[in-house]
């Protein structure tokens, strides 16, 4: 049995149904059982032979599809079930990816902690970190994940020196790692991703924590060549929609400044030249507790 021929017996009885269409799925399952009077595009059931679909799935699975699912990993599958292929959860859906800092660690439940230099990545399911001693530390989440390769490159401020880094991810892996964002106090919480609208308003999107990016002041020292190889003018341009939704969410003059600069500019830096070209990072944008806005925690050198 297929998990898609699971999950359609699962569906129908535990809606109640006494019809299911005649997909390929159900086609399969009739023929394979016998069950269902095929009626134009569907079959119809007997409250028998709802029961008999019951027992056909349970006897092949040994799930009861009215009580139990497939959720869970292939080890948590095999502890009920003599077919752990049937789960659906990517191999790597549930895993955390992070590396250490300086002095920081990563806490476990067990009471272990890993620590790692920073070229070696580690990864772990989120049911297995102790996020209450996350809480301690800073945690810097980066949106690109060869950044995280080499976030020992990195000029940090000195306040991240001994941060926690965690790539976002895809899929299932950005739930799990917005579950640390909500867990972690603003104060700890950083983001670091593209220097350009899009970037931003990523980053901002939560209402808690603070940005890093390259000190505008450094940006403006560049040669003229080295700025026109880094900065993505055309980036920039395409992103005018995130560009005036970042701009509207805040009136802290510090912001508008970095907004103006930005779009002076036409700034759209990726992530990669953070650590190829050893921009130095700074805090910028943080959300005051006050007044709910964004504003800068420090001026910088070129007065934003």
């Amino acid at each position: 049995m297929s998990a898609a021929e699971f999950k359609a017996i699962q569906t129908l009885v535990r809606a109640g149904r006494k019809t299911a269409g005649t997909s390929g799925v159900w086609m399969r399952i009739h023929n394979a059982t016998a069950l269902g009077q095929r009626t134009g595009k569907q079959f119809v059931f007997t409250g028998n032979d709802v029961h008999a679909l019951r027992l056909y799935a349970k006897t092949l699975t040994g799930l009861d599809p009215m009580l139990e699912d497939l959720s869970g990993d292939r080890i948590e599958l095999a502890a009920k079930t003599n077919c752990e292929k049937l789960g659906n959860e990517l191999v790597f859906g549930r895993m955390v990816v992070m590396a250490t800092l300086g002095d920081s660690s990563i806490p476990l439940k067990s009471g272990d902690v890993a620590r790692a230099p920073a070229s070696v990545l580690m990864s772990t399911h989120l049911d297995r970190l102790d996020l209450d001693y996350i809480q301690k530390q800073k945690v810097l989440i980066t949106e690109n994940g060869t950044t995280i390769q080499y976030c020992g490159e990195l000029v940090l401020p000195g306040a991240w020196a001994d941060a926690i880094i965690v790539y976002r991810g895809h899929g299932d892996n950005v739930n799990h790692v917005n579950h640390i964002i909500q867990n972690q106090p603003s104060e700890n919480l950083g983001f670091l991703g593209d220097f350009d609208p899009a970037g931003l308003d990523i980053s901002t999107r939560y209402g808690k924590g603070v940005c890093l990016i390259p000190d505008p002041a450094a940006v403006q020292a560049l040669d003229p060549a080295t700025f026109k190889r880094i900065n993505q003018k055309h980036t920039f341009g395409r992103q005018a929609d995130a560009f005036r939704r970042l701009k509207a969410k805040s009136a802290d003059p510090s912001w508008l400044a970095l907004m103006a600069f930005m779009d002076n500019g036409r700034i759209a830096i990726m992530e990669e030249y953070f650590v190829a070209d050893g921009l130095p990072l700074i805090v910028g944008p943080v959300f005051s507790a006050a007044t709910g806005q964004l504003c800068f925690a420090h001026k910088t050198t070129n007065g934003l």
